[in-house]
């Protein structure tokens, strides 16, 4: 379980850091000292020699598009329980164990699995030394592609078709590429005669029809998106121009304008990440991911994706790449697979899960307030957005700004309190001081999502943000990374000062490590 801990039952008891080393056949159970613990029913016994060095962390990066990597370097010392080397010597590979970092509270019926996964670098020397080890999480079933390895066009896949098209892999469509007006994503003519048909989508998708035009001649026509299986059994959404109204010449640039949705039932920014994460390899917390789905909801996203010929794509690297950089998003390592976590930039006070404050005894401030670095500063962000594959180019544009003269002489611009503020702040209120930033997406159509990523935008790179550590009593272990916390701390006059957790440090005395980064918009918005 993730989160087995309630608030009002951890000052009941002190946490303790347990190991399962899974290995020969047997798990042996460890602990710093000799605990007997109850969990999930069960009466077990861990021995002590466990040695954590120097304690367990949970973080993530604020902005981070990465995977987060969790591990935890071990000691085991284990001579009153197995001799290793003698183990080793019959076939039992230390490399190939695999183990388990619990959480216990005493008094607990359940404990916190903080890292489940794979022995790394493990040492041993004879049966009286220790074993030394990296626990490291497995976040990879197996690293997996799209399109499907034979979803491309061939001889093997249709007999009349256009050969030039040979090696073409099929597109995945999610959402609305082009926004139903421009287009969207390139028809392929896989069946020149009898009649035109054209591939328009690997597997089936949710809208009933499609607009095709014929580049050369300007030629459109509307035709029902019929489902299909090539001649390798791969399933496919093509259309039949059997009047040849495109007029079309074999070799003649065929584009498609989406009115409706592609994949079924992926149309925002949580549902994208959803479906690519399914087909990532990954291990995923379908969980929290799909409690994530709907925190996106505000986000919708329109793609056209065609891998290269006689190559695929990442599905990770295409999140990668294209979605997390433009969202509120980071993806984080559970001990039940990857998740997003959403940033809730709208939380505010209200939405604290707990308040930190010295005078009242519950925790300790043990580092300066520290500014995260003055680059990547900016008082006016661009989106260039509803990608036009026909002319190679993005239709859309929009530009938030702390600039006046820039909203009064550009049609795009808007005023955004937050830039305003970055504005007067770091540019001394001179438009020939002010830093820009221009992004160019081809995976959003909507206006409405543009504007939301740009309003994000703004939050995150108008302000420095402040950082800060305390040390926490065990009340708060109920907490994780990106839960928001108010501090209030007379010596650095904050006063309910809204914090986003960038990190928790277990360790088995009486407290955990919180590091803070300060929700300064939230200051900002509220004149704290």
């Amino acid at each position: 379980m993730s989160r087995p801990f309630l608030p009002d039952r951890l000052d009941a008891g002190a946490f303790h850091l347990l190991f399962e080393l899974d290995w020969a056949g047997t798990i042996y159970r460890l602990a710093r000292e000799r605990i007997e613990a109850t969990i999930d029913g069960d009466v077990l016994i861990y021995q002590g020699g466990l040695e954590i060095s120097p304690a367990f962390e949970e973080s993530i990066d604020l902005f981070s598009i990465g995977l987060e990597e969790r591990s935890a370097d071990v000691t085991l010392h284990m001579s009153e329980l197995a001799d290793v080397p003698d183990l080793v010597s019959r076939g039992h590979d230390l490399g190939s164990a695999s183990g388990r970092l619990l959480l216990w509270v005493d008094g607990e019926t359940v404990a916190r699995t903080l890292i489940e996964g794979e022995i790394r670098d493990p040492s041993y020397g004879n049966s009286d030394e220790p074993i030394v080890l990296t626990l490291e999480e497995a976040p990879w079933l197996d690293r997996l592609s799209i399109p499907g390895p034979l979803s491309f066009v061939s001889a093997a896949t249709w007999l009349n078709r256009d050969d030039a098209l040979d090696g073409e892999r099929y597109p995945i469509i999610l959402g609305s590429p082009g926004g139903g007006s421009l287009a969207g994503s390139v028809a392929l003519h896989v069946e020149t005669a009898p009649g035109n048909r054209y591939l328009i989508a690997e597997g089936e998708i949710a809208s009933s029809s499609v607009t095709l035009e014929n580049k050369t001649n300007g030629n459109t026509v509307v035709l029902a998106a019929l489902p299909f299986t090539d001649l390798r059994g791969n399933y496919v959404t093509y259309v039949d121009d059997a009047a040849d109204a495109l007029a079309v010449t074999v070799g003649d640039p065929i584009y498609v304008r989406w009115a409706g949705l592609g994949v079924p039932g992926v149309s925002t920014a949580g549902e994208a990440i959803e479906w690519m994460l399914a087909r990532s390899g990954l291990r995923v917390d379908y969980g929290r991911t799909q409690a994530a789905r709907d925190l996106l909801a505000e986000y919708k996203i329109d793609a056209y994706i065609q891998a290269g010929p006689d190559s695929q794509i990442s599905a990770w690297d295409w999140l990668s790449e294209h979605i997390l950089p433009i969202l509120p998003v980071s993806i984080r390592t559970g001990p039940d697979g990857v998740y997003p976590l959403v940033w809730r930039h709208q939380a505010g006070r209200s939405d604290a899960a707990a308040d930190l404050d010295p005078s009242r005894g519950n925790c300790d401030r043990v580092s300066a307030v520290t500014y995260t670095s003055r680059d990547n500063i900016y008082q006016e962000i661009e989106i260039l957005y509803r990608r036009d594959e026909q002319n190679n180019l993005q239709d859309g544009r929009a530009v938030l700004t702390g600039d006046p003269d820039t909203a009064d002489a550009d049609t795009d611009a808007s005023m955004n309190q937050y830039l305003r503020e970055s504005f007067e702040r770091y540019a001394g209120s001179r438009s020939d001081r002010v830093s820009r930033r221009s992004i160019s997406t081809a995976v959003i159509s909507d206006d409405a999502t543009a504007q939301n990523v740009l309003s994000w935008l703004a939050l995150r790179y108008a302000q420095q943000r402040r950082m800060v550590t305390y040390d926490c009593d065990t009340s708060f272990g109920h907490l994780e990374p990106g839960d928001l916390v108010t501090v209030t701390d007379a010596e650095i006059s904050w006063a309910d000062v809204p914090c986003l957790i960038d990190s928790i440090v277990w360790t088995e005395e009486a407290k955990i490590v919180l590091s803070l980064t300060v929700q300064e918009h939230e200051v900002f918005r509220v004149g704290g």
